[in-house]
């Protein structure tokens, strides 16, 4: 007797188990596995002369994870003008998107989707190099934050990084033409004189030193 009651426990037991089991695995699963979103930002030119256009692109190439972002991206206001600031396809979502480019010195770009966003460009820029600048060209970007399809406070930005490959823009001031302060020199056997020459633009002078022959 005390066998057969062992036994319909056991057996309940197991059914239960078994439907515990089953709803379980008709329950949506939600569960991503750690991914690494890359944003890349690139330049179409790495020579710039006073004058110049240069055109700074952001993308991201791969993204099975980003609903919502916000991004800064930050130039030196003294070197560069901004043209104008052109969405890319990632912003082609249902949603609220916006491209703020009034603010001198940055960009902020701001997305929140009901769907992942579309990878490929996020934005296009294209500056003007002012004058009388020369030297690196200081740009930056910074992933403020960044929201996975829950659209909660469900911030993801420790999964993303930036890629920048414009550490080598540089404004660069070609020689237009040299002139001396002098236009002629007499000099004594053995004895030197000084001649200093003036470079157009005038970025830099460079002294010439002459020995009688």
């Amino acid at each position: 007797m005390r066998l057969s009651k062992l036994k319909r426990k056991i057996a309940l037991f197991l059914s239960a188990l078994m439907v515990f089991s089953l709803c379980g695995n008709l329950i949506p699963q939600n569960v991503k596995a750690a991914e690494q979103i890359n944003f890349v930002v690139s330049a179409d030119k790495t020579e710039l002369h006073r004058g110049d256009t240069v055109v700074y692109t952001v993308d991201m190439p791969e993204n099975n994870l980003i609903a919502g972002l916000n991004l800064k991206f930050t130039y030196d206001e003294n070197m560069l003008e901004l043209v104008s600031a052109e969405k890319g396809v990632v912003f082609q979502c249902n949603g609220i998107s916006d491209l703020n480019d009034t603010l001198v010195g940055k960009i902020n770009t701001s997305i929140v989707a009901n769907e992942i966003l579309k990878s490929g460009n996020v934005f296009t820029a294209t500056f003007k190099v002012k004058d009388a600048v020369k030297g690196k060209v200081n740009t930056s970007l910074v992933v403020d934050e960044a929201l996975d399809d829950s659209l909660e406070i469900n911030d993801v930005t420790s999964q993303c990084s930036v890629v920048d490959n414009t550490s080598n823009v540089k404004v660069v001031v070609p020689a237009t033409g040299i002139s001396l302060d002098k236009s002629t020199l007499e000099l004594a056997k053995n004895s030197t004189g000084k001649l200093t020459a003036t470079v157009t633009p005038a970025d830099k002078k460079k002294q010439l030193h002459g020995r009688a022959a």
